[in-house]
């Protein structure tokens, strides 16, 4: 069985129209590029201001923890910025629990593309719509926010000043100001990785319109995320698969369709992530040497 299907891969592979692994990386990194935007837009919004450059060694850098539990490793990137700049990590918390929040909440409605294709299992989406707009609107209430700080703070004294800082944070960045703009830029991301399905569906032969791919990727991506499998691996694959199947794409080509269009956007990114942290992290990140000499001579000046 395991030898047809490598067998059948081969030979879609071998009719794939490479130009679309081209048109598929493209698109990718341009998602990502909005996807940095709406980061830096986001930091700026939590007052802390790094530069270009050092807002998007931490964000592209952060990408290499996609392959953990619903992305919940990113939060590394609060401490990534505290070893560049000596931030507090309750300033940038906020920041990437808000920046994930709008992801969910972007897929979730893009999910919603299924009404008008598909009404299978449609309650997945709504069940999950439902669930994210429980926990923003308990995020954004501050007396909920406030008794869910004194509990852990009555828990661990030494948490106190880092969840009020993150407290304080997630009030300014759930403002409309910054969060609907966020929300739209992760619109814009996602469909943008939706159409890339579309693309390597072409490169296979089609079979699957647009509209299709904008709900089988979504709704792949928040049943992924619900598993809190790291990455959705094999949860959004299998999903992916069979719902392009289930549109009329041959099995043979529905694999191969899955399988190049994950190695162009999950671990393109994750690849990417690592390359960024390895290749710039003496750059951007101080040795231990380095830092303590700055805290030294700050201690002078004092």
């Amino acid at each position: 069985m395991l030898l047809s299907d490598l067998n059948t891969l081969g030979d879609n592979l071998q009719s794939f129209d490479w130009r679309m692994l081209v048109a598929l990386l493209i698109v990718v990194s341009t998602s990502y590029l909005v996807r940095y935007v709406k980061w830096h837009s986001l930091m700026r919004g939590a007052g802390c201001v790094l530069s270009n450059k050092e807002d998007a060694f931490v964000f592209f850098s952060g990408m290499s923890m996609t392959i953990t539990p619903a992305k919940a490793g990113e939060v590394w990137k609060a401490w990534l910025v505290r070893d560049m700049k000596g931030t507090r990590l309750g300033v940038v918390l906020p920041v990437v629990i808000v920046d994930r929040m709008t992801d969910v909440v972007a897929l979730a409605l893009l999910s919603l593309t299924g009404l008008l294709v598909f009404t299978q299992d449609l309650w997945i989406a709504f069940l999950f719509i439902l669930m994210v707009v429980a926990v923003t609107l308990l995020v954004r209430n501050e007396k909920v926010i406030m008794r869910v700080a004194r509990f852990f703070v009555r828990r661990n004294d030494s948490l106190k000043d880092e969840l009020l800082q993150t407290v304080r944070g997630l009030r300014l960045l759930f403002r409309s100001r910054n969060f609907v703009p966020a929300l739209g830029l992760a619109l814009v991301a996602w469909l943008l990785e939706c159409i890339g399905l579309y693309l390597v569906a072409l490169g296979f032969g089609g079979g699957v319109d647009l509209l299709p791919c904008l709900y089988i990727y979504s709704f792949a991506s928040v049943v992924g995320a619900i598993s809190m499998v790291p990455g959705g691996l094999g949860v959004a694959e299998v999903t992916i698969g069979g719902l392009l199947a289930t549109f009329g794409m041959e099995a043979g080509a529905a694999i191969a369709t899955t399988t190049m269009f994950r190695l162009g956007s999950l671990w393109y990114g994750t690849g990417l992530g690592f390359a960024t942290y390895r290749v710039f992290k003496k750059r951007f990140v101080p040795t231990e040497k380095a830092q303590e000499a700055g805290e030294g001579e700050v201690s002078e000046g004092k």
